[in-house]
């Protein structure tokens, strides 16, 4: 097992440990399939594809064990023109103070609270526009490309 974390697909699949690369990059590719993030389309003329790119992670115990694998497929966000693929940006974060007050709250009515992680949270969020993205290294689409059109793509 090498631990070392892949800047790529290509690279996962030499690592030792590309069973468990794998899996991750399968289990992100469900659980898009699952929520419906995307459709299989053709790219319409005129319109420009934004490029994305695999992201391994190992997760870790506190105890320095492996806890899991961890793949997600991002899209490059440099690739992204504003006006076109986007309006605003927003990054939903935790307000400090708000988190300490939850506390001390729970704490003067002996409440008990619980922290739930949510796995692809942001997947829920609204896009106002279509977005085209190009097919993720790694995977291939059955048929024939259109005259002039590159494959790749």
């Amino acid at each position: 097992m090498s631990l070392l974390e892949p800047k790529s697909l290509a690279e996962a699949l030499k690592q030792p440990d590309v069973s468990e690369w794998v899996k991750a990059a399968l289990a992100e590719i469900e659980a898009h399939l699952r929520n419906g993030t995307w459709e299989l389309a053709q790219l319409p003329p005129g319109k420009h594809a934004i490029r994305s790119r695999w992201v391994f992670k190992v997760k870790w115990t506190l105890g320095g064990a492996v806890d899991k694998y961890k793949g997600r497929l991002v899209t490059q966000g440099f690739s992204q023109l504003p006006g076109v693929h986007y309006g605003e940006i927003f990054a939903s974060t935790a307000c400090f103070a708000a988190v300490q007050a939850i506390i001390a709250i729970a704490a003067e009515e002996d409440l008990e609270l619980n922290v739930v992680d949510i796995s692809m949270a942001f997947l829920n969020g609204v896009i106002d526009r279509e977005l085209y993205m190009k097919i993720p290294e790694g995977f291939k689409v059955e048929g024939e490309p259109r005259e002039g059109e590159d494959p790749k793509c």
